[in-house]
């Protein structure tokens, strides 16, 4: 495609010109072009090109014949002539810049010949202007609706309605300058409305811009799957007391048209999403860096070095404060820029809130309800926004993440109609990013898929389950793999290093760098940073307060308690929601690890580093699930039971923390500090562009490209497969030491090889090279399926530095199987002082720090409760 404008039929007006309105633009500067002077007399023009992709654009000082485009339906082609309405002036220069839909250009003039009438150089009204109709020469906003004036192949009009082959009806609404997650489409009654916005102002723009309309008089049908009726008996469908929620849920389905032959799909503007460069070479070269079966991370003493030497007149270009799953996804995405990061964590990588999440990607299918029946705008654009991280996220990291299909089970006609319309929902919502079609399964077929899942309710009887697909995922190992891969692109990532306080530069007030305490070591240094980035989840209200004492909080902290259930709780593959609790919770019981993992609950916690269950939230997990199954649900099948604290961002206007939105928050209030907090795991890696974008403009900062996180794998998952784990099981085996000293050949099992394939990916190789090389293929645990030589890699490779780091988040024991961790804490101990060469004294810290840790997993072998109901 190609863009040249012509800029000689354009009238001029003093300080700004608009040259035709957007008759769905309600706010901001309309016109297809803009263009003001610039006080250095350069020309600034910004052109609408609706469905021009950012790199697709050509632009030339001089003529330029164009050649022909694409002929499909949807691609259209714009073209101009370049110049200007005067003979004294010549363009020398084009800096040009293309972003969802919208070239932006800085045209350097300079004056070639002088005039005595200063008016000739002037933009001017073409012939017979005010006679034609299109242009009201007395009003500052010229008006032409609806056709762009540029297009010369394919459609000219704002709007494009169409009926596809298929029968669904499409239509598509241009936006220039709305990114796809600024997109919002609301199905109202009889008609669809959208909403599109453009927050992010560019310097020379005037303003942002909003576009808001609606499609009307839709007559759409609402029918079950043909293949797949749903019987009903005599009872009505729809009883009075469900009325309401039916007909709302209704105006939703409309759009979707109930998954029968037709569907609704809606395309929002076909703009980019979001300003993504530097794919190519530089892609390439961090994918060959980080698929190297024989990378390695430098080593902490290396990482640490690069921190120190950051002074102030030579500093990092970005200091990242918490390894979280955001932090550690900051570090990634600036070091793959090209900037100079730094990442310093207290504890360990996703030591807090990101190891102790529900261990769900999920694209909000539980905001999708709010979204529809309260028009929320924010838990719409969080359930767009989740449904695309999340395919992406099931790709860039294979091994640790795959779909899972949900059951919610319905014990009455309303309730399957109800799932099932909703769930079809949230498949057109997700459209090419769905995992897996949704579906209904009778009772007796949900008895086959779900053995224990209760036939019988209280006074109701099973009527069926309707599944849906969401991801899975072991969250620890994800973050470790990200600040490793992260570390391999060239960032300085410390766990066990804690900010103690932030540096500020006496002149400009602007924070430059922090002072940073080398927890295992007590050794302090100063690490200076053009802009320190506070990613510190939770605590990032204590970061905010080392520069202001009575900054307001802005962290509205909530627990989220899990608890660990024998593998026989839930079937291999198949997870159960119970959609709607006493108090109107969603709990979840899904496989997970060999074991079953449900949870969560939603309230108000205070902040600790440790935070602990309490007895009521974990009897109140017990008792949803237990409504729902047909075995006894008991107190003392709880292997492990841990809590999370969720960020979640201040919203003066929430009453609970359910009701606040789980989007994130990126601001700059103090000069060089950027924080970034509340969101959720699914959409951690937009979350990092986003606060990487902030420090880029807050530091004046330079990338040598822009973000490519969205297509760059993670550590591990570059040529791995689902069936690698064979070659594991055939190629190596398992060299045990007896308790005697002897070492002895065991099979590397099925277990053992699917353990390490999907925990460690493309590197499992090597550990099991440590297993058969090193005599270090022993189980720790038994009943579990991992090996001692685990320890050892992870210590080497990974940044394992305590016996806690690995028992929590380098392998799950902790969190799967407390007595467990517990019985292999010794061995693991004498491994870790191997590799790190401890002395008898640190390994005796190690062994208590550890058994205080398992303390606050309050399983059954190590929590006093009076078990009421549960026995």
């Amino acid at each position: 495609m190609a863009a040249c404008i012509d800029l000689s039929r354009i009238p001029h007006i003093p300080g700004r010109l608009h040259a035709t309105n957007h008759p769905y633009q309600r706010y901001g500067p309309k016109g297809f072009m803009e263009i003001k002077a610039l006080p250095n007399d350069d020309l600034y023009v910004r052109v609408d090109l609706p469905g021009v992709p950012d790199d697709a654009i050509r632009h030339r000082v001089d003529a330029e014949v164009l050649g022909d485009g694409d002929n499909a339906d949807d691609v259209r082609e714009y073209s101009g002539t370049a110049g200007l309405g005067c003979d004294c002036c010549e363009i020398t220069g084009v800096d040009a810049k293309m972003k969802d839909g919208v070239l932006r250009m800085i045209l350097t003039r300079v004056k070639v010949k002088d005039h005595d009438n200063k008016n000739k150089c002037t933009h001017f009204l073409p012939p017979n202007a005010g006679k034609s109709g299109r242009y009201d020469v007395n009003s500052p906003v010229m008006v032409e609706v609806e056709e762009h004036p540029y297009v010369v192949k394919g459609r000219k009009d704002t709007l494009a309605t169409n009926r596809t082959s298929d029968g669904c009806f499409r239509f598509s609404v241009d936006m220039p300058g709305v990114c796809s997650d600024d997109v919002f489409v609301i199905p109202n009654q009889n008609e669809i409305k959208f909403y599109g916005e453009n927050k992010e102002v560019y310097e020379h723009d005037e303003s942002c811009r909003i576009f808001l309309g609606a499609i009307s008089n839709l007559k759409l049908s609402l029918r079950p799957r043909n293949s797949n009726p749903i019987q009903m008996t005599k009872t009505p469908l729809i009883h009075s007391r469900h009325a309401s929620s039916f007909r709302r849920l209704a105006v939703g389905a409309a759009v979707i048209a109930a998954a029968s032959t037709g569907a609704v799909y809606l395309s929002p503007s076909s703009v980019a999403s979001s300003d993504r460069g530097g794919g190519g070479p530089v892609l390439d070269s961090l994918r060959r860096r980080i698929g190297d079966p024989n990378a390695s991370v430098p080593s902490r003493s290396a990482q640490e070095s690069a921190l120190v030497k950051a002074t102030s007149s030579n500093p990092l270009d970005v200091l990242v404060i918490g390894g979280g799953a955001t932090g550690s996804g900051v570090a990634l995405d600036a070091a793959t820029r090209g900037l100079r990061v730094g990442l310093v964590e207290r504890e360990d990588f996703s030591s807090g809130t990101s190891s102790r999440s529900t261990k769900l990607i999920h694209g909000g299918v539980r905001y999708l309800e709010k979204a529809v029946f309260n028009l929320d705008y924010g838990q719409l654009k969080l359930v767009f926004h989740a449904l695309e991280e999340r395919k992406q996220l099931i790709e860039n990291a294979p091994h640790l993440c795959h779909a899972l299909p949900c059951m919610t089970p319905c014990f009455d006609w309303f309730e399957v109609v109800y799932y099932w319309m909703g769930l079809k929902m949230y498949d057109l919502v997700a459209g090419p990013r769905l995992l897996h079609l949704s579906r209904y399964y009778s009772a007796q077929e949900s008895a086959e898929l779900f053995p224990t899942l209760a036939r019988k309710g209280k006074d109701k009887s099973l009527r069926g389950t309707v599944v849906y697909y969401d991801g899975q995922m072991n969250d620890s190992r994800l973050n470790v793999g990200l600040a490793c891969t992260a570390a391999l692109a060239g960032a300085a990532v410390l766990n066990h290093a804690e900010v103690v306080s932030l540096i500020t530069d006496d002149d400009s007030k602007r924070i430059v760098g922090a002072r940073v305490r080398n927890n295992l070591t007590g050794k302090e240094f100063d690490s200076y940073a053009k802009v320190v980035v506070n990613a510190a989840g939770p605590f990032c209200d204590s970061i905010r307060k080392m520069v202001d004492e009575d900054t307001k909080p802005m962290i509205c902290p909530s627990s989220g308690v899990h608890i660990v259930l024998p593998d026989y709780y839930s079937p291999e593959g198949m997870g159960l929601i119970v959609p709607k609790t006493k108090d109107g919770r969603v709990v979840f019981m899904l496989p997970w690890l060999g074991r079953t993992v449900a949870g969560t609950t939603d309230s108000n916690t205070s902040i600790t580093p440790l935070p602990e269950p309490h007895e009521d939230e974990i009897q109140f997990i017990l008792d949803a699930i237990s409504d729902y199954l047909n075995i006894k649900v008991r107190r003392t099948d709880v292997l492990s039971a841990w809590s999370g604290i969720r960020p979640l961002a201040m919203d003066p206007t929430a009453k609970s923390t359910e009701s606040i939105s789980r989007d994130h928050v990126v601001f700059e209030e103090h000069p060089g500090l950027v924080t970034i907090t509340g969101g959720k795991w699914t959409t951690y890696r937009s979350m990092a562009e986003d606060a990487v974008n902030a420090a880029i403009k807050s530091g004046k900062l330079s990338p040598t490209n822009g973000c490519v996180t969205q297509k760059l794998q993670l550590l591990g998952s570059h040529g791995w497969e689902p069936s690698s784990f064979t070659a594991l099981a055939q190629q190596y085996v398992r060299m045990k030491k007896t308790y005697g000293g002897k070492v002895v050949p065991g099979a590397m099992d099925t277990a053992a090889a699917k353990h390490l394939s999907h925990a460690y990916g493309s590197m499992a190789e090597r550990v099991a090279t440590i297993a058969q090389e090193e005599g270090l293929g022993k189980r720790l645990a038994h009943g579990h399926p991992f090996l001692e030589a685990e320890v050892a890699y992870c210590a080497r490779h990974e940044y394992c530095e305590s016996a806690v780091d690995f028992i929590a988040r380098r392998c799950r024991i902790a969190f799967l199987d407390t007595d467990a961790a517990a019985r292999a804490l010794q061995r693991v101990v004498e491994i870790m002082a191997t590799e790190h060469k401890w002395d008898k004294s640190r390994e005796k810290q190690e062994m208590q720090k550890a058994k205080e840790f398992l303390q606050t997993f309050k399983s059954s072998k190590n929590a006093q409760f009076h078990d009421g109901k549960h026995h």
